[in-house]
């Protein structure tokens, strides 16, 4: 017999007042969709390591995708919390507790290594912190957006490895769910790879003479020269240009992770409701019940600090359930608690489109913080470029009308609203 989700086209939270985007509601609600493979993305990873050997060196000199991902190490941190290892993490607004972002989560191992104690349930509990509770206990699926030299591999794997709720199984590039499944998920995906943000900033950055210079400097190998002039155009175009290059260069890694969240909270669904009836037929108690249903559920997304990349995500996310702007500029800007809007160095940087530094070297004050102005420019560069952010954008993508459906009704079954029935995918 096939299971039975909620109808609903969306979670247990009324749109925000203001604008949001009209999605194409003419999908079937009897979703028997047999889950496509999604595409197996080249790993590119090694372009991540820069220019080399160069003729011309500048002491500044990073690699331009290092510097990139850098950016959000300066960063003011997120939203006010009493945990110092996991920053920024708090739950995505709208999202229902389902969801959850921050910043890089390397650190954990710490907690790991230095205490353990129990609960009143006889369960181990690395603290009372609600980040390290979701993170070593209850989440079923971690998004990590980071580049590989941003991650602290030997830490991520150690604490993933020796989480008391469980093991994570890391996935790179692609989400699978195997069966017998793997209780905890790491899905590791690069939103914004080498070579495809150094071709962009190539073709979409730099004026005609600047283009001519950077054929000349491909040419003769002046790979130095080349990496600043790239620098240089990321100042012109700060935050507001770095979402416009992630929405671009990463729509494989995007789409994928949306992807991974449908399918993991679908599988999520079906597993927690085998064990409502496994439970019930062995008389287990209802406090173990409500564990039990929790766990496996939740999801973490993260980058350095939690506002960039993961920013785009949770932006997509929030859209595709019908969360309003007001909403999605709201969550946006508690990456800021300085909230400096008026003042922010990002934002006059977007509206000069001056830098502040010495030709080459990256103006790390174009990135800080995260003024709601830049959200609203974002959204607005979707609106004129595609139309909308959904459908428009999230079509061209490939994250179309039956997974966006797919998604809605998943978060609407792991968060109990319960109006109607609809059959759930059963070819995951």
């Amino acid at each position: 017999m096939p299971s039975l989700i909620p109808r609903s086209f969306g979670p247990k939270v009324r749109p925000s007042q203001g604008h949001h985007d009209n999605d194409d509601d003419a999908t079937s609600n009897q979703l028997l969709v047999t889950t496509r493979q999604s595409k197996r993305f080249k790993d590119i990873s090694g372009a991540i390591a820069g220019p080399r050997n160069s003729r011309s060196h500048h002491k500044n000199q990073v690699p331009v995708l290092a510097q990139a991902g850098r950016l959000e190490e300066s960063a003011v941190s997120g939203a006010e919390s009493h945990n110092d290892l996991v920053p920024n993490f708090r739950p995505a607004r709208g999202l229902q507790n389902v969801i959850f972002r921050c910043g890089q989560t390397d650190d954990l191992i710490h907690r790991v290594e230095e205490r353990q104690p129990t609960t009143t349930t006889g369960r181990q509990c690395a603290s009372n912190i609600l980040s390290e509770q979701v993170l070593l206990y209850d989440a079923g699926l971690v998004i990590d957006l980071r580049s590989p030299p941003e991650r602290d591999s030997k830490s991520a794997t150690a604490w993933m490895s020796m989480a008391p709720g469980g093991t994570y199984e890391v996935q790179n590039h692609q989400f699978q769910i195997r069966k017998p499944r793997q209780e905890r998920t790491c899905l590791r995906l690069t939103p914004l790879p080498a070579e495809r943000f150094y071709h962009y900033i190539d073709t979409h950055w730099l004026d005609a003479q600047e283009k001519a210079r950077t054929a000349l400097f491909k040419l003769t190998g002046d790979v130095g020269a080349l990496h600043q002039m790239r620098i240089n155009a990321m100042n012109r175009r700060g935050l507001v240009g770095m979402y416009q290059a992630i929405l671009e260069v990463g729509k494989s890694e995007l789409c994928e992770a949306l992807r991974a969240i449908a399918l993991h909270l679908e599988y999520a669904y079906r597993e927690e409701e085998e064990g409502i009836k496994k439970m019930m037929a062995t008389m287990m108690n209802h406090h173990h019940l409500a564990t039990s249903s929790r766990k496996k559920k939740l999801i973490v997304v993260h980058c350095v600090q939690g506002k960039d990349r993961t920013g785009i995500l949770i932006m997509l996310l929030q859209s595709i359930l019908k969360i309003g702007d007001v909403d999605i500029l709201l969550d946006y800007a508690l990456s800021d608690p300085t909230d400096k809007e008026a003042t922010s160095a990002a934002v006059l940087q977007a509206q000069s489109g001056t830098p502040k530094v010495a030709w080459g070297s990256l103006d790390h004050s174009a990135f800080l913080g995260a003024p709601k102005s830049v959200m609203k420019q974002t959204l607005q560069y979707l609106r004129d470029r595609y139309g909308s952010v959904s459908p428009g954008y999230l079509d061209n993508i490939g994250f179309n009308a039956v997974w966006r459906k797919r998604l809605q009704l998943a978060v609407a079954a792991v968060t109990g609203d319960e109006d109607d029935e609809i059959v759930l995918n059963q070819d995951l």
